[in-house]
């Protein structure tokens, strides 16, 4: 069976510490899933709208050689259907991802899941971060 590697966020706007998360990520393993957070999750998290829309996210998750599958998120924080119905045994967190890897394996432990977390390297995080780029 695969390795099966999941890695979830905003990606808003998507850039190349991105990139580098999606090369770390799916060097842990064989395939790469990776969760868009919707515009509502983002507005109710982060306080503030999208930059750009959920849908376009998607599609440039998508087209990044090293992602295998990607889809949207749950619509509510810490609602948990989605890591419930996914299979994955690595969950590749970005370096500044909340919460921390007591917290991502508290969540885990919620969803019935048993996946190993794994914190991932920042890539030039003075240039590329999300914050910075808006």
């Amino acid at each position: 069976m695969p390795k099966r590697i999941l890695t979830f966020g905003a990606f808003d706007p998507l850039h190349d510490g991105h990139r580098d998360l999606f090369a770390q990520a799916r060097a842990l393993g064989d395939q790469l899933h990776v969760v868009v957070a919707r515009d509502s999750m983002i507005a109710a998290v982060k306080g503030h709208k999208a930059s750009t829309k959920e849908l376009d996210r998607l599609r440039a998750v998508v087209a990044d050689p090293h992602v295998t599958t990607a889809q949207l998120g749950d619509e509510l924080p810490e609602e948990y259907a989605l890591l419930r119905s996914l299979y994955f045994d690595v969950l590749a967190a970005g370096y500044d991802q909340k919460p921390n890897d007591a917290g991502m394996r508290e969540v885990l432990a919620e969803a019935d899941q048993t996946a190993e977390v794994v914190r991932l390297r920042a890539y030039k995080p003075d240039v590329y971060k999300s914050s910075l780029l808006k």
